[in-house]
């Protein structure tokens, strides 16, 4: 059948359905399918050159394209095919079937996603080739790859490069390690066993698996929900370098909580940042919230905290985080409460107040007519809360046989 080459250099729209049943070769310049069988029909493939080609697949028109892509394997840097796409969505919501494999030419494959949404439904592998290949997931706008990315005759090490976000939702099998250089990316399905490098430029989320030992490095971003709860599973080691920020969400009505679970060994550095997304009506002292959980934590700690705010009376505690991975809620430590003052109120009536407490932290005022007995013998003569600004008063009965009584403040 006829078979379709664009190498004028320009950009070429087949934006109606074609109907030659040869394959595609883009040789140089933009080709862009705008309509779903624009490259004719499914029985040819198209090629995307190599080597030092530019050359590119463009799709647009929200359409669903069942071609399979073949891509030639381009230069790395600093020569510019490293970073020209073999695909891109240029915009709207587009979703492309069949299989992209990747061939020689050179070690970098790049998909991209320039505007919308790059749903890629198909498997990735390599056909020809050995060694290291590099699969590049980059652009402004969001790719979902809910097919299987795999090896295939090489090691497929994946790069997730510019400011947009894909999601990896499949059971994907490559090998090789996973560098996030810029973006997000969300790990949905399963990765690994390679190692997991969150860069500078780099945010790591999702609600998936991740099999690889994964380090976050100053400037890098662990969110597991990015914009709500979720649970990321790394079956492995996580080390969050100084410099770093760990993201977690938490429900103050429920207690549910961003969590990263799974962990061989977990070694702690640079901020934490909790926000919470709900109340605040579970927040209460003695609250446990699971945002870690690793078989070991090793001895650390970050140096960084953010969290969100509590009853005046309350503060977080983050001494179990290495611990059991939980973050607790204890009583604030303020400055002790004091009796300011002391007096009579009428027969057999012992007026104490004071100041200094916690706002509605409960107290209570123990008394004895003998100081050396032990305090759990001591009798409980009133309970209350310290009021808003910290002070109490309580009126206490006191018997006219006494020759001496003694009373003690006492806070939880």
């Amino acid at each position: 059948g006829l078979t379709l080459e664009a190498s004028n250099g320009g950009t070429l729209i087949l934006a109606q359905a074609s109907s030659y049943a040869g394959g595609t070769k883009i040789n140089s310049g933009l080709l862009v399918a705008a309509d779903a069988a624009a490259l004719g029909s499914t029985a040819g493939d198209t090629l995307a050159a190599g080597g030092t080609a530019t050359s590119s697949l463009g799709i647009q028109g929200s359409i669903t394209l069942a071609e399979v892509i073949r891509c030639a394997g381009r230069q790395p840097l600093p020569n510019a095919s490293a970073l020209a796409a073999h695909v891109i969505n240029l915009t709207g919501t587009n979703t492309l079937t069949g299989s992209i494999t990747s061939e020689t030419g050179g070690n970098q494959y790049n998909i991209e996603s320039a505007s919308g949404l790059l749903v890629m439904a198909g498997g990735y592998y390599q056909t020809a080739g050995t060694g290291l290949r590099y699969f590049n997931l980059q652009g402004a706008g969001a790719g979902d790859w809910t097919g299987v990315i795999a090896d295939g005759t090489a090691v497929t090490c994946l790069t997730k490069r510019g400011p947009g976000q894909w999601t990896l939702s499949g059971t994907n099998t490559y090998t090789g390690p996973t560098a996030i250089s810029e973006g997000t990316l969300l790990v949905k399905g399963a990765i690994g066993p390679g190692a997991v490098a969150v860069n500078s430029s780099g945010w790591l989320g999702g609600s998936g698996l991740i099999r690889g030992a994964t380090t976050v490095a100053s400037g890098g971003q662990l969110a597991p929900g990015v914009t709500g709860i979720a649970r990321l599973t790394i079956s492995n080691q996580l080390a969050l370098n100084a410099g770093s920020i760990t993201r977690m969400a938490i429900d103050g009505t429920t207690l549910a909580s961003d969590q990263v679970a799974g962990l061989t060994n977990l070694i702690y550095g640079g901020t934490l940042v909790v926000a919470n997304i709900g109340g605040i009506a579970a927040l209460t002292n003695g609250a446990r919230i699971q945002l870690f959980s690793s078989a070991t934590y090793q001895l650390s700690s970050f140096t960084g905290t953010n969290f969100p705010p509590l009853v005046p009376s309350l503060v977080w505690d983050t001494s179990f985080l290495a611990v059991d991975g939980t973050l607790r809620i204890k009583p604030a430590l303020l400055t002790k409460p004091r009796v300011a003052t002391v007096r009579l109120s009428g027969p057999g009536q012992l007026v104490l107040q004071g100041t200094n407490g916690a706002p509605g932290l409960a107290y209570s005022i123990l008394g004895s007519t003998n100081v050396a007995v032990p305090r759990s013998e001591w009798l409980t003569n009133a309970m209350g809360t310290f009021n808003a600004s910290g002070a109490f008063s309580n009126a206490i009965l006191v018997s006219p046989v006494w020759q001496r009584a003694f009373y003690l403040l006492r806070v939880p």
